[in-house]
């Protein structure tokens, strides 16, 4: 079973969450690493902000994770199986099932460090795809220590869009070059703003792909947001082709 977590299920989840991180100490400093890693307070604090879901095995809570919206994405944090459950499909079902509760959004970003191949390996299973740029990612989305920033990555899936609300999408601007070597898009903004985080449709005879914006490049200098009249670079995940047009999705 899976539900959402109360605070009646703090100690358990508490004593999950921090059983299960143990085995961090196999991939990261020693500094980097901390007993607990969850506290009463943070998880007050993190309850504040996300849904706590747990999975239970006759009545045992086995897992967890968090569903968090910040603007246009939602987040999932602090997936955590116990050992003895880990390899079982726990993890996979849990994420499964916060998929099917996303709503108003349609894009999913889950962080988690570059050495926990364990969560790499399940996400890549699940469809999820790594961020062109995730130090971008997570400054855009996330408010972590410096430290494990640089130890993390993000990984992202985009979900069909009757899973979410209809999505509408509003011309930017463009196509004015390719760079295959380096797989980066010129794009020159005719008809709108385009800015970090924000999720692109690029629509051409052959090509049609979205994806997130993960950075942005303007005179070869990173930018956060850029206005109409400029022309930007941006990372791109397939070929895409001159006078192919951009547009910004929104919910």
């Amino acid at each position: 079973m899976i539900r959402a977590l109360t605070s009646a299920d703090r100690e358990a989840a508490l004593a999950a969450i921090n059983e299960a991180a143990r085995w961090y100490r196999e991939f990261l400093p020693p500094g980097e690493h901390h007993e607990p890693e969850m506290t009463e307070a943070a998880w007050d604090a993190e309850a504040r902000r996300l849904t706590w879901y747990g999975a239970f095995e006759r009545g045992t809570l086995v897992g967890v994770m968090g569903l968090e919206y910040v603007r246009d994405v939602a987040l999932l944090r602090h997936a955590y199986i116990l050992p003895g459950r880990q390899r079982q499909g726990v993890g996979s079902r849990l994420l499964a099932h916060l998929e099917t509760e996303v709503r108003g959004v349609h894009r999913i970003v889950v962080g988690t460090y570059q050495g926990n191949y364990k969560a790499r390996s399940a996400l890549e299973k699940a469809g999820y795809r790594a961020s062109a740029d995730p130090a971008a990612v997570l400054r855009a989305y996330y408010a972590i220590p410096g430290d494990r920033l640089r130890a993390s990555l993000t990984y992202e899936k985009l979900l069909p869009k009757e899973a979410g609300a209809m999505a509408n999408e509003a011309k930017v601007g463009t196509v004015t070059d390719y760079y295959a070597k380096i797989g980066v898009a010129a794009v020159r903004l005719t008809d709108g703003p385009l800015a970090v985080g924000d999720t692109i449709r690029i629509h051409g005879h052959t090509t049609d792909l979205t994806q997130p914006v993960d950075s942005l490049q303007l005179e070869h200098r990173a930018v956060s947001r850029a206005e109409p009249g400029t022309e930007v670079a941006l990372k791109v995940r397939e070929r895409v082709r001159k006078q192919d047009e951009v547009f910004r999705v929104t919910p």
